[in-house]
């Protein structure tokens, strides 16, 4: 099996930056090796969201995750925006029914990283008291 996770070295990172684990919350140490902008606190909970729904979205988390250098004028920002909150809007369907997929074949343990992720960006699009949830 290829190696997915690259140890967080401390040091390289910019001061005050802490990394959370995607499914748990918790310090990250290891990041994805693919994407460098998934974050886990151990390789199980990396492997579980790998399998879960990481593999599927690794690459289409990258423009979510990573700003943008130079933004130009105000109508560049708001075409950025838009195609931003398309991207979000499909992310969340995919990962949705890739969750309810392993819950209809009883892999309730493979469901969970694919229904955190589908919640983390519903609640980033349409708020966190919003039906959509």
């Amino acid at each position: 099996q290829a190696k997915l996770v690259a140890t967080i070295n401390p040091l390289s990172t910019p001061k005050g930056t802490k990394f959370e684990c995607e499914l748990c919350g918790k310090t990250a140490i290891v990041q994805c090796i693919h994407c460098r902008c998934a974050y886990y606190c151990s390789k199980e909970h990396q492997r579980l969201d790998w399998v879960g729904i990481h593999e599927k979205v690794c690459q289409l988390l990258v423009p979510l995750r990573t700003p943008p250098l130079v933004i130009g004028s105000e109508e560049e920002r708001v075409r950025l925006q838009n195609e931003l909150l398309l991207s979000k809007r499909s992310l969340i369907d995919l990962t949705r029914n890739e969750a309810m997929k392993f819950l209809i074949h009883c892999d309730f343990e493979l469901a969970i990283p694919g229904a955190i992720q589908a919640l983390r960006l519903s609640i980033d699009v349409y708020g966190p008291g919003h039906i959509e949830l």
